[in-house]
């Protein structure tokens, strides 16, 4: 089921470095640029693979140090010093207290948000209740 909601993708860098006055990120402006990248993001056995398709070419020179599956840990990195995250809005502390910030990309992409499940499984009663409720309201959008 499609949700209406998605989040943007995004650069995470620190407050201090040559990107945190930009108020958005093109994919040739990574080029060079040590990158900390999601396994999920750039991993080429997805089909319709959305952060791929945005680097296009890009891909093949672009300079990857370090993959993440928690993006507290890549948020970590960037703080350390080794990279720039890729990572969806939100995910990483960007507060003013954390040091760090988040560039939105350009052109905008966007992770769309989905509820899953498998066709043959039976429901608790609170489960179905969500589900009821959250088909009603994506119906509503």
């Amino acid at each position: 089921m499609n949700l209406p909601s998605s989040d943007r993708w995004g650069l995470i860098t620190q407050r201090n470095s040559k990107f945190a006055h930009y108020k958005q990120i093109e994919r040739e402006v990574l080029s060079n640029e040590p990158l900390i990248c999601s396994r999920q993001a750039i991993d080429q056995t997805i089909p319709n693979n959305e952060f791929l398709d945005w680097l296009g070419d890009s891909y093949d020179e672009a300079n990857v140090v370090a993959t993440f599956n928690l993006a507290f840990n890549a948020g970590l990195m960037v703080k350390a010093n080794i990279g720039h995250a890729i990572s969806l809005e939100n995910l990483i502390d960007t507060s003013e207290e954390n040091d760090l910030c988040f560039i939105p990309l350009y052109p905008v992409l966007e992770a769309k948000h989905n509820i899953v499940w498998r066709k043959d499984h039976t429901f608790s009663k609170a489960a179905q209740l969500f589900l009821d409720r959250a088909t009603a309201v994506c119906k509503d959008n």
